[in-house]
């Protein structure tokens, strides 16, 4: 992406069960700049270019702190990799047993072979006839919406267990809309080789089940090293709020900011113009180092949400809770999240309010929702001179 990106985002009020685009956005200062809809929709922007208010008809949303453009130089920010499995080389014992595993029928540990430490589970089904084994599961806490990579260590010997994962909710329940996850190999004689799965939770998710058998088998295979990883990275804690310059363009409702970032020497420049049923807030993010780099960039209504409901999709939606990341998202790459959806939407018993992005400009960004962070949009760039656009 070349210096000087442009991307935009919109907000969106569902109302009478379509959803129906819709925002405005005001500046007060030395002078006020106010643009509403039709539903009654405003924000309010300082003499800095921050948000202030956000009000829906007679409706004033309560904030935690001042909004608009954040942004942080990637660069700074380092990838984290948790390691949340216990006991995932079987080297903790109780009983004989290793200690946080459920260990169905055909499997044991064998003190003779291990991929690291001193031991390993086999699976061993001798024949003739195939059957299935029991399970050997490990269940663990994860947070929804968020990447983790799950991986095991295996031999095999006649056996090809495969390895699945279920989701499951906080009453430790899955969902028909999201089957378990398979994963497969043929490798039926082989020395230690590793499986491996990445995949962002989805939004009602908050424990992983972990389990790996044989299924209408015979043969031995062991199991070592199982490990949950969360590949979760936070680029929004440092991003830094922005100030700048509003100033009304002369076009009806439409209002332009500059905000400099001279420590980070970057530049972006909003517009936000009224429409008939929404605000477009265009901005374009520039560099002025003349170097290559990469760049978060995010903005804000810091709305306190805390018990209102987060639409996760048509279908499901959920109680906002604190401590929660709400958006659901897929992964772009190996780690890094973009959300599912091009919209997104909370409410509570009196109002709604939507965020949403253009999908004719394709920018990985997410659309979510932190207590203390509020409602946001986040985008991640890399800028360069070398291309064309």
């Amino acid at each position: 992406m070349a210096a000087g990106s442009p991307w935009s985002v919109v907000l969106v009020i569902p109302r009478r069960g379509a959803l129906v685009i819709v925002l405005a956005f005001w500046v007060a200062g030395a002078q006020a700049y106010d643009v509403t809809t039709g539903e009654g929709l405003k924000l309010q922007l300082d003499s800095r270019g921050q948000v202030k208010a956000v009000s829906i008809g007679a409706s004033r949303l309560p904030l935690t702190g001042p909004g608009g453009f954040f942004l942080a130089d990637v660069a700074a920010i380092p990838a984290r990799e948790v390691e949340l499995c216990p006991n995932g080389g079987f080297e903790q014992l109780e009983g004989g047993a290793p200690v946080a595993w459920s260990v169905g029928a055909d499997w044991a540990l064998d003190d003779a072979v291990a991929h690291s430490g001193t031991r390993s589970m086999r699976v061993s089904i001798p024949g003739p006839e195939p059957q299935r084994s029991g399970s050997l599961s490990v269940d663990v806490a994860v947070k929804p919406n968020t990447p983790y990579r799950v991986s095991m260590w295996m031999r095999t010997e006649g056996g090809a267990p495969y390895f699945y994962i279920v989701q499951m909710d906080a009453a430790g329940a899955d969902r028909r809309d999201y089957p378990q996850i398979c994963v497969s190999h043929a490798r039926t004689r082989s020395d230690w080789f590793q499986l491996m799965h990445s995949f962002v939770t989805a939004p009602f998710c908050r424990k992983l089940r972990v389990y790996t058998n044989l299924w209408e088998q015979t043969g031995e295979a062991w199991v070592d090293d199982v490990s949950v990883v969360s590949l979760e990275d936070d680029y929004v804690t440092p991003q830094k709020l922005l100030s700048g310059t509003p100033k009304a363009t002369g076009a009806a409702a439409a209002l332009k900011c500059t905000y400099n970032a001279p420590e980070s020497n970057l530049r972006l420049t909003a517009t936000y113009q009224g429409r008939a049923d929404h605000i477009l807030v265009d901005a374009e993010l520039e560099d002025t180092s003349g170097r290559d780099r990469a760049v978060t960039v995010s903005f804000r209504l810091p709305i306190q949400a805390q018990g209102w409901t987060w639409f996760d999709d048509i279908h499901n939606a959920q109680r906002i809770e604190p401590g929660i990341l709400y958006g659901a998202g897929r992964l772009h790459s190996d780690r890094r999240v973009i959300s599912l959806y091009p919209f997104a939407c909370l409410g509570n018993e009196k109002v709604a309010l939507g965020l949403a992005a253009p999908m004719d400009w394709p920018r990985p960004f997410r659309l979510c929702y932190e207590a203390g962070k509020g409602f946001y949009v986040n985008y991640e760039f890399g800028l360069t001179r070398e291309a064309a656009k």
